[in-house]
């Protein structure tokens, strides 16, 4: 079977380009609902931390979108702070934006104002 090769910088640019479309302010409640939706282990370290953070941050702007291909995020640009989220395949999967992730959502916020 001929698969053609992985393009990476192809699938960057496309992330950027379909997050750049979805990307929306969402309310501080919206952004709790959805980590409480999504964060179901409150007990783990990495879900008490992130739900605290929430909760901490009910007056900072906060911003969720979605890539072409299934993960979503949800980002605070004052404190440089965000989550994404996948469930492809029946998994979920969640974890800490990467400085590289948050350095393209501040670029797509950036050309939007």
């Amino acid at each position: 079977m001929d698969l053609e090769p992985f393009d990476f910088a192809e699938t960057l640019r496309m992330r950027r380009e379909s997050a750049a479309t979805t990307i929306h302010e969402i309310s501080a409640d919206e952004a709790a609902a959805l980590v409480s939706s999504l964060i179901t282990d409150h007990e783990s370290t990495l879900g008490a931390d992130i739900a605290k953070f929430v909760a901490d941050h009910t007056d900072e702007r906060v911003v969720r979108g979605e890539t072409f291909d299934g993960i979503a995020f949800i980002y605070y640009p004052k404190s440089r702070r965000g989550i994404w989220h996948s469930f492809q395949n029946d998994v979920r999967a969640a974890g800490v934006l990467s400085a590289r992730a948050m350095d393209a959502i501040d670029g797509i916020l950036a050309g939007s104002k």
